[in-house]
């Protein structure tokens, strides 16, 4: 085992840029090549794409610590929940082609029996909702998680399949699930007579041209794939296989991201030919199955797609966490750059580094963003306080117990909780962001319920004293599960 200090680094660029453009994607590649020896990385490769310009792949580190084999264009890495975006992308061609109706609600034929849901007919599952986590559905039990069986998708979806029951409302909530995907793929295939990967395989690795993408490993791919490893930087963590692999499977060269990011940056078109239409992209970005996107919050989880602010400019991505692998892909179609990173270890720090310096890399060409306020009237903010409550959690067996209370101090509101205070900025209407936001990422919104929800990208919350008065006992949304 060699110290990472000591592994060769080998920094590649498999396109030349243009001389105004290329110093600073140099200066860029070493920047994170510093995040990745300081992070203790083994390895990251990384892809970078301009309009106008050739796709730019470069990497450095190397793929194994004990025969310090390095890095290179033929490596292949793991991509984690990237994969999501693919599955999303799936099911839009599909829903196109008649296939299948992401906004239809399932029924027999479309495999209603796969996700039990006490709220049917009147809220049903979709696979628009499963695709944006609002089916209320949560994520894997434990022996989901540990199972290493290449399962197919029906019989993956046989076991431990009370985890895949609706425990809210659905179209209520974003809470990040991985049931969604594989149940949404798991219709594609009852719908199109198809195999997820034959159907991912031909109708979108294929006219992408992303000749080494796998979803189900073979000899080549497992040959080439960069050693994971755990979050000591050192152990080795074999190849895993996830349940269901449309949440979380592909593997591939980075350099066959170039043309999935391009994809978004073109808004759908392949050269001359539309791949997917600019309203389908825009459907992908823009949440419209949750109670918040129901108010006005166009921020959040879309069709396989997240968005966040970076120095006050709106990015769209994806990231990916994988045994033994973090990737992350972002784009900005306003100024017509994105990236695709990777690393080949399981340590959230470096790779967040990395993260900043590519979205300052995607923003750099863009003006400085001005930060306006709205007015809120003081009565109408008062309304708005109170004691906030916790509705949903990710993981089975973690009952909601977060709080946030919601005060009308010196002329603002603020949310509150035991490690901070922070101020809800007024928007328009019921949306709020917070100071070093320029877009509202929070709402207020009142349900037919009755209840008055707080929901934002710090959770779903719904105000103590519609408990008191509303709450049914039998509702899993409220008390968890």
């Amino acid at each position: 085992m060699i110290p990472l200090r000591h592994a060769a680094a080998c920094i590649v660029a498999l396109a030349i840029l243009t001389p105004a453009a290329a110093e600073p994607v140099a200066e860029l590649v070493s920047r994170l090549d510093t995040a990745r020896l300081k992070g203790g990385v083994p390895a990251f490769a990384v892809v970078l794409v301009e309009q106008g310009q050739p796709a730019v792949v470069r990497h450095a580190g190397v793929a194994d610590l004990d025969d310090r084999s390095p890095v290179s264009e033929r490596t292949r890495f793991r991509i984690g929940s990237i994969t999501k975006t693919f599955t999303a992308i799936a099911m839009l061609l599909a829903d196109r082609t008649g296939s299948l109706d992401i906004e239809a609600p399932l029924t027999d034929a479309t495999g209603s029996g796969l996700v039990p849901n006490p709220w049917s007919p009147q809220h049903p599952v979709t696979v628009a909702r499963l695709l944006e986590h609002s089916a209320g559905l949560q994520d894997w039990v434990q022996d989901e998680w540990d199972l290493n069986d290449p399962l197919s998708l029906a019989d993956a979806l046989g076991y431990r399949p009370a985890s895949r029951t609706v425990r809210w409302k659905p179209g209520m909530f974003d809470s990040y699930s991985n049931n969604g995907p594989g149940v949404a793929a798991r219709i594609l295939e009852l719908e199109t007579g198809d195999s997820y990967e034959s159907f991912v395989h031909e109708h979108i690795f294929g006219p992408l041209g992303m000749k080494s993408a796998t979803i189900t490993p073979d000899a080549a791919t497992l040959a080439a794939l960069a050693s994971g490893y755990d979050t000591d930087g050192t152990s080795v963590i074999p190849f895993w296989h996830v349940i269901f692999r449309p949440s979380a499977a592909i593997s591939l060269e980075p350099a066959d991201m170039a043309p999935f990011v391009r994809l978004f940056l073109d808004r759908g078109r392949i050269q001359d030919h539309v791949f997917l239409t600019a309203d389908e992209i825009r459907r992908m970005e823009t949440p419209a199955t949750t109670l918040a996107a129901r108010n006005g919050l166009t921020s959040g989880y879309g069709l396989g797609l997240r968005s966040w602010q970076h120095q006050g400019h709106l990015l769209f991505g994806h990231g990916g966490d994988a045994d033994g692998y973090l990737a992350h892909f972002g784009y900005s179609s306003d100024s017509g750059r994105g990236y695709f990173v990777v690393i080949n270890v399981f340590r959230h720090p470096p790779l967040r580094e990395m993260r900043a310096a590519l979205d300052d890399w995607v923003t750099a060409p863009l003006p400085e963003v001005q930060i306006a306020a709205g007015d809120i009237d003081p009565d109408a903010a008062r309304a708005l306080t109170g004691d906030y409550r916790q509705v949903t959690t990710r993981f089975p067996g973690n009952p909601p117990g977060r709080r946030i209370a919601v005060d009308w101090v010196d002329g603002a509101l603020h949310t509150r909780t035991a490690d901070a205070v922070r101020e809800l900025v007024p928007v328009t209407g019921r949306l709020f962001r917070r100071p070093w936001q320029t877009r509202p990422t929070a709402v207020f919104a009142d349900d037919s319920d009755g209840r008055l929800y707080l929901i934002g990208n710090f959770g779903n919350f719904v105000r103590q004293d519609e408990m008191a008065t509303g709450q049914n006992p039998e509702d899993p949304a409220l008390p968890g599960s």
